[in-house]
């Protein structure tokens, strides 16, 4: 709930730790539709049986692009993401994933190649990579 319309679009999943014992995903600065079916897709994956690992790439989130999953910062993301979520665990802490994808160069925001213009777009809510990834 972002009532004065500060946070760029996102969305995340509610029970895939419950159910699936695997980390929340929350997927930042896309368009509503396009996120929606990318934190679906991470749920038809898990329940398929497929894995997914910090900073591990992935594709078939996106057209021509893997994206990465980043450990995102509990607090940051309870706080300004996943209040839902918060209210749904009520107020334990859960773990999730933050699915970040590339510019339409392929560059990831920790890259060379990144426009800093794009950092309100899609902040990195948790630590960055040691290296880069592309």
């Amino acid at each position: 709930f972002d009532p004065k319309h500060e946070l760029p679009d996102f969305s995340y999943s509610i029970g895939i730790f419950e159910t699936l014992k695997m980390p929340e995903v929350l997927v930042i600065g896309q368009k509503t539709e396009v996120s929606f079916w990318m934190v679906n897709e991470y749920g038809r994956r898990l329940r398929g049986g497929e894995t997914f690992s910090k900073e591990g790439c992935y594709g078939g989130f996106l057209k021509d692009f893997n994206v990465t999953f980043l450990e995102a910062d509990a607090t940051v993301t309870s706080e300004d993401y996943t209040r839902s979520a918060k209210w749904f665990y009520q107020g334990t802490t859960f773990p999730v994933f933050q699915i970040v994808w590339p510019n339409l160069a392929g560059a990831f925001p920790w890259d060379i190649g990144w426009p800093r213009e794009l950092d309100k777009k899609q902040p990195v809510l948790g630590e960055l990579p040691a290296t880069r990834m592309n």
